[in-house]
């Protein structure tokens, strides 16, 4: 369930990704990663376009709530019907809400799954002061999302930790740091690269040159 599959190597890698970047209507990693991905593979992006409704706390919940619904329905038939005309080899999603649309895309296809999680959820609402059933609600997500997708980025060690803690097996989660850091490793042609669903990871690091394989072992350094 989730496991790591295996290398097939860089040639004829298709990705999917959830969702589209449509300039500032995303955060600074998502449109960084795409367009490095971009520039190395073939990317077809999935339109969000109620992705600013339903994630404005200044909306009533309700209404959210009720289209959050309807909307991964409409992303998960959306990326299917992209997927299978793209030929799509992997799905990578940002943030927990397009991964719980981008498993069930990836499940339909038989493709594997990435999920980039900009920082574990749980902590980021303990820190908020959320109250103990949103708290518990979120990490039942994450765990769920966690354990059946291929792999999981995260930003920090410490959030690999809490996906830890959740019961995720450490050899599917991959730490890259926030967009700003991670631009200045990039510029050493050291690139990030998507094999299969399998992360590999050959990025410039004060530890050295890491290469992720299928059980997560560090490669060289």
């Amino acid at each position: 369930m989730g496991s790591p599959r295996s290398l097939d190597g860089p040639r004829g890698i298709r990705i999917l990704f959830i969702p589209r970047t449509e300039g500032g209507r995303t955060s600074e990693r998502t449109p960084f990663l795409f367009h490095l991905m971009n520039s190395r593979h073939a990317v077809a992006g999935v339109s969000a376009p109620w992705d600013a409704l339903l994630y404005n706390p200044a909306k009533a919940r309700w209404p959210r709530l009720l289209l959050y619904a309807i909307d991964k329905v409409l992303l998960i038939l959306r990326g299917v019907i992209l997927g299978h005309r793209s030929r799509a080899t992997v799905v990578f999603c940002e943030t927990v809400h397009h991964a719980l649309a981008g498993l069930g895309i990836a499940r339909v296809l038989g493709i594997p799954c990435v999920w980039d999680s900009h920082g574990n959820g749980k902590l980021l609402y303990e820190s908020l002061g959320k109250g103990a059933w949103s708290i518990r609600l979120v990490t039942v997500l994450e765990r769920f999302l966690g354990k059946r997708v291929d792999h999981l980025i995260t930003v920090s060690e410490r959030d690999a930790s809490a996906y830890v803690d959740m019961g995720l097996p450490r050899e599917k989660i991959h730490v890259i740091p926030v967009a700003s850091t991670y631009r200045t490793s990039i510029r050493s042609s050291h690139p990030m690269l998507l094999h299969r669903g399998a992360i590999v990871r050959q990025c410039c690091c004060s530890s050295g040159v890491f290469d992720t394989n299928r059980t997560g072992r560090r490669l060289s350094s």
